[in-house]
């Protein structure tokens, strides 16, 4: 079986855990360095915007880079000249179908502005184009709104969202994580068979359930549904946090790249 040659992996929690230092996740660059050097295609897919992951690459402790990203966990970008562009015609596909989803989903949101407004400690993020998502006050909160969203779905069944923790982000139900890596490989010519996926948030599920992935891990700070959906994939638990767990997956690969 050919080896790895796309490794696609979520950025906080899975990569960098800051609750520790930059250094903690150094046996995963490493890694992934060395590996990079003999033809592995590393894309961080992650919920951060393009400014908000580039201000984390810039810390001089983070000693490799990325060849590819997927941020807000649908857009696909391959390094420029002199900035991160967009990787064929995906997002542009991406921007049309949430504008649509926007307007389609006008009656949902002017429920979801009233339960908002009932609920303090509830924030609802929009831009002039889009009603993003919601930030709440803790995790029960967002348990509960997300309860709340269910109710509303089948109103309108592709308006879909991606949660990280106290987070959620509103999307089409075809562009997520998954859907975005799978592009990816298609646009790389690297398949299924070939690509590594790693995470540890529910907004990582999509891309770790076997589909986009031959091989999928998380590390042990994953949220108990992450484990469930590698376990399920056959995949690996990573026994350490955050890069420490994921070069452990990575080095137990039976495809992995020889050292």
């Amino acid at each position: 079986m050919a080896p790895i040659q796309l490794l696609s992996t979520d950025f906080d929690g899975t990569i960098l855990d800051w609750g520790l230092s930059v250094e903690s996740a150094t046996p995963f660059f490493d890694l992934v360095g060395d590996w990079q050097k003999k033809g592995l295609i590393w894309a961080i897919n992650t919920g951060r915007s393009i400014p908000q992951l580039e201000d984390a690459l810039r810390d001089p402790r983070f000693p490799i880079q990325p060849d590819y990203i997927i941020t807000q966990e649908r857009a696909v970008h391959r390094r420029g000249r002199d900035a991160w562009e967009d990787f064929g015609d995906w997002n542009v596909r991406c921007y049309e179908a949430h504008l649509r989803l926007n307007a389609e989903a006008a009656a949902i949101y002017r429920k979801l502005g009233s339960h908002v407004s009932r609920n303090a400690g509830l924030t609802l993020q929009q831009t002039d184009d889009f009603i993003e998502g919601i930030i709440s006050r803790n995790e029960a909160q967002m348990d509960e709104t997300e309860a709340y969203l269910l109710t509303l779905q089948p109103e309108l069944p592709h308006l879909s969202w991606q949660r990280n923790s106290i987070y959620l982000r509103f999307s089409h139900i075809d562009y997520h994580k998954g859907s975005a890596l799978i592009e990816l490989s298609r646009l790389l010519g690297i398949g299924r068979d070939a690509t590594f996926a790693a995470g540890d948030n529910y907004n990582d599920l999509p891309m770790l359930d076997g589909l986009a992935a031959r091989w999928n891990a998380c590390p042990v700070n994953a949220v108990a549904a992450v484990k469930v959906a590698v376990q399920k994939a056959g995949g690996y638990i990573g026994s350490e946090v955050a890069g420490l767990g994921i070069a452990e997956a990575l080095r137990a690969c039976p495809w992995k790249i020889e050292e």
